[in-house]
C-alpha cells in the first residue's frame, strides 16, 4: 500500500499571456485559466488531478488530466474569482496532498490588525479581490505581540516570480523583552522567515518596526527597508532575501540631529517616482509635541536657539540609493554596518501649515495613480490632521503637490483622524489610494480615486470580526499582486 506525499509537487498560475487571451475570451462566456506544474521524478505516479472552486480551501470541481503536467480550464464566470490545486495519484489510486493553493484574482487585500487582541500577537486579515474573506493569519507569537499587537504590512516581488511575497512589522515590544523583528510570508501566505533589526540597543528600548519592499537596484527581485520607531536615531535597515534567507544589506539614514535626538523614528515606503526602473525610498516622521516651523518651509532654516529645532510636515525623498554602499567609519563603529548612499535627497512638505506647526506626522505611500507608470506620492496626516491626505509628484528635482483630498466621517476626526495611506497601482488605469485608519477607526478601510479632478471617497469596507472593530479599530491595508 503507496501512500504518496509529493512535497516537492508545485504549481502556479500562468497569467500574462495567457490571462489575457481567456479576459478577451470572456466576452463570449469561455473564460478560462491555464495551470502548469513541475512533473513529479517518481515512478508511481499514475497521473494528476485539478481541483478548483469559488471558496478558499473548498473544491467542489475535479479534473482527471493524466500525466499532462498544463491543463486549461474553462466555462469559467468572468466576474468570479477562482481557487486551484492539484494532487498527484498512484495506480492504486492513493492521492497526495494538495499543492499551494492558487488563485484566478489579481490581487488580495490584507489588512493588519492592533488591539484588541495584543496577547495572541497580532493578526491579519485576508480577502480577496471581490472582499470575500480568506483566512486570517496570526502575525507573531503570543509572547512578542502581547505589546501592543500591532502589525504592519508592506508586500513586493522578493524573488523575481511575479507574485508577491509580504513583509509584517510590528509595534513596540512588551515591556522586558527585546524586539526589532520582522516577519516574510510566501506568496502562498506560508511562513518564510523572521528577521531583525542589527541594533541591540534599540531593541531592546523600543523595537517596533516599519516594513517597505521595493526594487531598489532594478535586478527584478525587491528589497526589504525596515524603519524604526521612537529612539531610532533617523536610521533604516536594508535587507536583501535569497533561498538562503535575508541577507543584510547595509543602512540608510535621515541626517537630521534634531530630529532624531527627540523621535528619530522613520516610515518608509518604496517605488519608482522617475520611471528608471529602480525604486525610490520616500520616508515620513513621527509627531512630536510642541514643534515649531520656520519661516519659509526649509528644515535647514531651525535655528540652535528659540523655537525648538524639529521638523513638522515633512518627508524626504532618496533616489539612486546605492547597494553598493559606502564604508563609513562612524557608522561601521555604532552599528557594524556599511551606510549605504544616496544620489539625491529632496524635501516635500504638506500644505497645511497649522497642522504642520502642531504636531506635523506624515504616513508616506508611493503607487501609479494615473496609469502612466510612474509613482506619485501621497501623503495621510496623523492625528489631529482632520482627515486630510495630499498627493504629490516628482518632477525635475522638486516635489509638486497635486492637490488634497480628505474624508468626510466627523465622528472618527473628533476621535483621531489619522489617515495611513497605501496604492493600489492598477495596470492600464488610474490608481485607488486605501486609507487604514487609526485607533478608534471601526475596523473601517477607505478608499478613494480621482474623479473630475477631485479625490472622491468611492468605497468603505470593514474588517472582521466585530468585537475588533467596535475596540481598537486601527487597520493596517496592503495590496498583494498575485500576478505582474
Amino acid at each position: 500500500m503507496i501512500h504518496l506525499v509529493v512535497r516537492w509537487l508545485s504549481v502556479s498560475l500562468l497569467f500574462g499571456w495567457f490571462l489575457s487571451v481567456g479576459l478577451l475570451q470572456a466576452q463570449t462566456g469561455d473564460l478560462g485559466y491555464t495551470l502548469r506544474w513541475a512533473e513529479v521524478d517518481d515512478p508511481r505516479v499514475a497521473g494528476y488531478r485539478v481541483y478548483y472552486g469559488v471558496e478558499p480551501g473548498h473544491y467542489l470541481e475535479m479534473i482527471d488530466v493524466g500525466l499532462e503536467t498544463t491543463h486549461r480550464v474553462t466555462g469559467l464566470e468572468p466576474d468570479t474569482v477562482y481557487y486551484f490545486t492539484v494532487s498527484a495519484y498512484d495506480a492504486e489510486g492513493f492521492e497526495s496532498s494538495y499543492t499551494p493553493e492558487v488563485t484566478s484574482g489579481a490581487f488580495r487585500y490584507l489588512f493588519g490588525m492592533g488591539g484588541p487582541f495584543p496577547s495572541d500577537g497580532g493578526w491579519v486579515e485576508v480577502a480577496n479581490a471581490s472582499l470575500l474573506q480568506e483566512q486570517r493569519i496570526k502575525a507573531a507569537a503570543p509572547e512578542y505581540g502581547g505589546g501592543s499587537g500591532e502589525v504592519r504590512v508592506a508586500t513586493g516581488d522578493l524573488n523575481g516570480n511575479g507574485r508577491d511575497e509580504v513583509v509584517l512589522g510590528f509595534g513596540p515590544a512588551p515591556f522586558g523583552q527585546s524586539g526589532g523583528w520582522f516577519r516574510l510570508l510566501d506568496s502562498n501566505l506560508a511562513h518564510l522567515a523572521w528577521g531583525r533589526v542589527d541594533w541591540d540597543d534599540y531593541n531592546a528600548t523600543n523595537g517596533e518596526t516599519y516594513p517597505a519592499v521595493g526594487d531598489l537596484d532594478g535586478d527584478g527581485k525587491a528589497e526589504i527597508v525596515i524603519g524604526l520607531g521612537s529612539g531610532g536615531g533617523g536610521m533604516m535597515q536594508v535587507f536583501g532575501y535569497d533561498a538562503g534567507g535575508l541577507v543584510p544589506l547595509g543602512w540608510t539614514a535621515l541626517d537630521w540631529p534634531e530630529y532624531n535626538a527627540l523621535s528619530g523614528a522613520t516610515r518608509p515606503a518604496l517605488g519608482d517616482v522617475d520611471g528608471n526602473g529602480r525604486a525610490d525610498l520616500l520616508v515620513g516622521l513621527a509627531a512630536v509635541e510642541d514643534r515649531a516651523r520656520p519661516a519659509g518651509g526649509d528644515p535647514a532654516a531651525f535655528s540652535e536657539t528659540g523655537s525648538t529645532p524639529i521638523p513638522g510636515g515633512f518627508f524626504f525623498l532618496k533616489r539612486g540609493i546605492d547597494l553598493a554602499g559606502s564604508e563609513d567609519e562612524t557608522m561601521r563603529d555604532a552599528l557594524a554596518n556599511r551606510l549605504l548612499l544616496e544620489r539625491e535627497i529632496t524635501t516635500g512638505s504638506v500644505s497645511w501649515g497649522e497642522y504642520a506647526r502642531q504636531l506635523g506626522e506624515t504616513w508616506p505611500a508611493l503607487g501609479d495613480l494615473s496609469g502612466d507608470g510612474r509613482y506619485e506620492i501621497v501623503v495621510g496626516l496623523g492625528r489631529g490632521g482632520e482627515g486630510l491626505f495630499e498627493v504629490f509628484q516628482y518632477d525635475a528635482e522638486a516635489i509638486v503637490s497635486l492637490g488634497l483630498g480628505a474624508l468626510n466621517w466627523p465622528e472618527y476626526l473628533a476621535r483621531n483622524g489619522e489617515m495611513r495611506p497605501t496604492v493600489h497601482s492598477r495596470r492600464g488605469a488610474p490608481g485607488q489610494i486605501l486609507f487604514g485608519l487609526g485607533a478608534g477607526g471601526e475596523g473601517r478601510v477607505e478608499v478613494f480615486e480621482l474623479r473630475y479632478g477631485d479625490w472622491e471617497n468611492v468605497d468603505s469596507f470593514e474588517l472582521w470580526p466585530r468585537q475588533y472593530r467596535m475596540a481598537e479599530g486601527a487597520t493596517w491595508p496592503a495590496v498583494k499582486l498575485e500576478s505582474r
